[in-house]
């Protein structure tokens, strides 16, 4: 199939956007990285992600038309752009200077630990709240903007951070869609200018428009469903095999 996956890879890469989608849209994070640890196994990495980026982009799109009413604008305005702004730059110029292996097993296990000790913290004191001090606050966030800047994949620190000081399972889901959606945006835009985005691309994601559709219509549902505690629970679980994913592909 002339710029397109191969026929047995398209059903399979379908099964695993459905799982991955479904999970963001359930949640509010790790379609991207879930597709790619999963979907690098049956096609080549780079072609994968040129693929799933737009298709992200429009489940964020189609989360945040359901969701809207419910971002914490004054968050994402006041504290969580302007930090990850701040940061943005820097990874950019330490992806230059940097081991990417060694910095994606750094980052992995450090987003492991930040999820591990949470997740305990939630199963032992599920009722218990402690307020996440700013300063911890914003370096996670200036921390989430160079990861980003180097990785295209800042999340794990910005959903930590989201998930200690957002409670609400509607808010804190919003919040990260239009999050998503600004940055995914602005990655769209260089890729095209860089020329890794065009017809061919775009092929490819058309090939796995079935398991965004479905993937999204399943997170839907399960995000519904879900009760409160257990949403955080299934948050900072996620963070915990995030986290293991990522130094285990470093």
């Amino acid at each position: 199939m002339p710029d397109g996956f191969a026929p047995v890879a398209v059903v399979a890469l379908n099964v695993i956007v459905a799982v991955a989608f479904a999970t963001e849209a359930a949640i509010g994070f790790g379609a991207v990285l879930i597709t790619l640890a999963l979907g690098s196994l049956v096609t080549p990495l780079d072609e994968l992600l040129h693929a799933i980026v737009p298709l992200n982009l429009a489940l964020s799109a189609a989360v945040l038309a359901r969701s809207w009413r419910h971002v914490d604008a004054r968050a994402l305005g006041t504290r969580i752009l302007p930090a990850m702004a701040v940061g943005f730059p820097i990874g950019v110029i330490a992806f230059e200077r940097l081991p990417r292996a060694a910095a994606q097993m750094g980052l992995g296990v450090f987003v492991l630990l930040l999820g591990a000790i949470e997740l305990v913290r939630q199963l032992r004191a599920p009722a218990e709240e402690r307020a996440l001090p700013r300063g911890v606050g914003l370096f996670l966030l200036f921390l989430g903007g160079v990861l980003h800047g180097a990785f295209a994949t800042g999340g794990p620190p910005v959903v930590y951070v989201c998930g200690r000081t957002i409670p609400d399972k509607y808010v804190f889901r919003g919040t990260l869609a239009a999050l998503w959606l600004l940055l995914g945006a602005v990655l769209i835009v260089t890729w095209l200018r860089g020329g890794h985005l065009g017809a061919a691309s775009l092929r490819r994601s058309a090939l796995l428009v079935p398991g965004l559709v479905m993937g999204l219509a399943g997170g839907e549902i399960v995000h519904g469903r879900l009760p409160q505690r257990a949403f955080r629970i299934v948050v900072f679980a996620m963070l915990v095999i995030v986290g293991a994913v990522l130094a285990l592909r470093a």
